[in-house]
């Protein structure tokens, strides 16, 4: 059985660096994304470190797709540490290899990693977080947009309308 998920956080001359290693899921996408945005707000640069990790499911994949957009639209700025062969392996099929800003090593980092502890949302805030992810996915395009789609009218179906 493959690793579960592990998040690690470090500093960086510039910001932070986390670490993700294992499978890594909508279980840990609201984590990863609360703390990216956090720091993006900060004027902080991230970068996460996919050089790890064995798995991405698509609500962590539309969680980057996330954090992309935000990267651009605050003073920090977002990166994806990844090389050629982990690009293809976790981003290439949702099209996130051409989306992404990624870099092949990794920033120096400053100290020793934190751990980064999961917490998991309400109902609720997880399903509209599910149906955002998703969302951005469809945006993408690429084989899959079509069922990201239908996944994310599905929760919108669950969640009620949404608030403007």
């Amino acid at each position: 059985m493959s690793d579960p998920c592990q998040l690690a956080v470090f500093r960086t001359g510039a910001g932070y660096l986390v670490r993700i290693e294992g499978r890594c899921t909508m279980r840990e996408s609201p984590t990863v994304r609360d703390f990216v945005c956090g720091a993006l707000e900060d004027g902080a640069d991230v970068a996460i470190d996919l050089s790890r990790c064995e798995y991405l499911d698509s609500t962590f994949l539309g969680c980057l797709a996330m954090l992309h957009q935000r990267g651009e639209t605050n003073p920090g700025s977002f990166t994806v540490v990844a090389d050629e062969a982990t690009r293809r392996r976790l981003l290439h099929a949702v099209r996130l290899d051409q989306l992404l800003t990624t870099v092949d090593q990794p920033p120096t980092v400053a100290d020793e990693a934190a751990p980064l502890t999961v917490a998991v949302p309400d109902r609720e805030e997880f399903g509209r977080h599910m149906r955002d992810t998703h969302r951005h996915l469809a945006d993408l395009g690429g084989p899959a947009a079509q069922t990201f789609r239908k996944i994310a009218e599905r929760l919108d179906e669950e969640l009620g309308p949404v608030e403007q």
